[in-house]
């Protein structure tokens, strides 16, 4: 029973082991998720209006960095973004989000989204 386990436990092991790291600075790390972002947007034509980084949080094997982001685009970019956010492999997720329509005469409605984002860095043992 317990080599069972211990074969589950390694081969879960596996499938995360990519994401462990050692980390850089708190500053070093949150430059890496808020360039991340700001790629990501740029790729999608989202325009991010603002971006502020928020307080680090340790926890026990992980530390999570979080940011406050602005912006403006169509309902379909600002979605492929969020899409593409998710899928990178520095763990980033949308934690909070508020959409808004922006007025005007635009062909296509514009949305303000103001939404909250972290990254997960699971870090090696000491």
């Amino acid at each position: 029973l317990n080599i069972n386990r211990k074969d589950l436990v390694e081969k879960e092991y596996q499938e995360y082991q990519q994401f462990i790291q050692t980390p850089g600075t708190d500053e070093e790390e949150i430059g890496k998720m808020l360039s991340e972002i700001e790629q990501k947007a740029r790729n999608n034509k989202v325009v991010l209006v603002d971006m502020k980084p928020r307080e680090t949080q340790q926890r026990d094997f992980y530390k999570e960095y979080r940011a406050e982001l602005d912006a403006e685009t169509d309902m379909a970019s600002w979605l492929q973004l969020v899409h593409q956010l998710e899928e990178t492999t520095q763990l980033i997720r949308l934690t909070t989000a508020k959409l808004t329509r922006k007025s005007g005469d635009q062909p296509e409605p514009i949305v303000k989204a103001k939404m909250e984002v972290s990254r997960t860095l699971l870090m090696e043992k000491q």
